[in-house]
């Protein structure tokens, strides 16, 4: 249980105006806003109250109202501090101008959720992200998600049979952490006990992978198969250049998720548009490649075939003017976990099957 201390530069209670009418109008913050008004009135006669307290007096679970605070930290209300086993909620002031209202803090914020808006696009809404304040169900508020949602039963009996073993109370914690905390669906999970859970069999690496791949947007099955895909055909692209010094840059990765994910080509197709460009070129170039790619998508070629029988009727011709790549969703993962290319090979292949 974390006890939690309030601090604040103010000695009344009232609430700021901003806060009434920037931040309580947001849909599906009702009871965050309770939680915000209870601390503050707490913060005011110098309180202390627990995460347990608080849970109690709303009647909801101590991870909703850990969710409370991460997501009042993330809107630039408040600022958590943690040291040891305390966490202290800071409330920020809100007074002035409606439209100055954001603190220097989350203005920073703003500014890089607006530069992964091309992930957000691919990988579904944006996630608040996950602090360093963990959920912690305890076995009653376990029992009790499992009574309100049917798939944690199944989601045990799943990862009971996935890691062949009986689940321990940390691991069901953590897959209660997983599925009520991050939200992922089950389907993901079983995707990350494949990958995660075969590589380390502990539940806690899975949980961390699990956290990795939440802050990155990747909530979904088809978000999941993107991104493992783009850590495996990357470095098979860049073979396809004979680049085997470096890996691929952020725009190249871009590049290489537009053309299978968007353009739908195959790899025999990538690697027949990296030869045209090595042969007209004579060195790597991504945004010639792409030209040809793009000609061969809009005139419907599918296969090496057709590529060759469009080339040699002159319709496959690229500009020899090189167009600069754009930036797309894949800008946002130059800091990659090394993954082991066989073992996420095999997890797509293991995901083939189960449809």
């Amino acid at each position: 249980m974390s006890t939690v201390k309030f601090k604040t530069n103010t000695n009344i209670t009232a609430i700021p105006n901003v806060f009434i009418d920037e931040y309580m109008a947001k849909p599906n913050t009702a009871v965050f806003s309770l939680i915000y008004i209870y601390g503050y009135r707490c913060a005011a006669e110098g309180v202390e109250v627990s995460t347990e307290d608080l849970a109690k007096v709303f009647g909801i679970l101590e991870s909703d109202v850990l969710k409370a605070w991460n997501y009042w930290d993330s809107q630039g209300v408040i600022q958590l501090e943690r040291s040891n086993n305390e966490l202290s909620v800071v409330f920020l002031p809100l007074t002035g101008h409606e439209s100055e209202y954001c603190s220097t803090e989350k203005k920073a914020h703003e500014n890089i959720e607006k530069a992964s808006d091309k992930q957000n696009e691919v990988f579904g809404k944006k996630q608040t992200p996950v602090s360093e304040i963990r959920a912690n169900y305890n076995p009653s508020e376990i029992e009790e998600v499992r009574n309100r949602d049917e798939s944690v039963t199944e989601l045990f009996d799943l990862a009971q049979s996935m890691m062949g073993k009986v689940l321990t109370q940390m691991d069901t914690q953590a897959l209660v952490e997983m599925h009520d905390y991050l939200g992922l669906p089950n389907e993901l999970i079983a995707i990350l006990l494949t990958y995660a859970g075969e590589k380390k069999k502990k539940m806690r690496y899975v949980l961390a992978v699990a956290n990795d791949w939440h802050s990155k947007g990747v909530t979904t099955v088809e978000a999941a198969e993107i991104y493992l895909s783009s850590l495996t055909d990357a470095p098979k692209v860049m073979k396809f250049f004979g680049i085997t010094a470096r890996e691929a840059s952020e725009d190249e990765r871009g590049l290489i998720y537009t053309w299978l994910a968007k353009y739908k080509m195959s790899k025999e197709l990538i690697k027949l548009a990296c030869e045209k460009t090595l042969a007209a070129t004579g060195k790597p170039s991504f945004a010639y490649a792409d030209a040809i790619l793009k000609n061969w998508h809009e005139n419907n070629v599918t296969t090496p075939e057709e590529a060759k029988a469009q080339s040699g009727r002159g319709k496959g011709k690229t500009s020899g003017k090189e167009q600069k790549p754009k930036n797309n969703s894949f800008n946002s993962f130059s800091s990659q976990r090394d993954y082991d290319e066989a073992e996420l090979e095999r997890v797509l292949k293991d995901r083939g099957r189960m449809r």
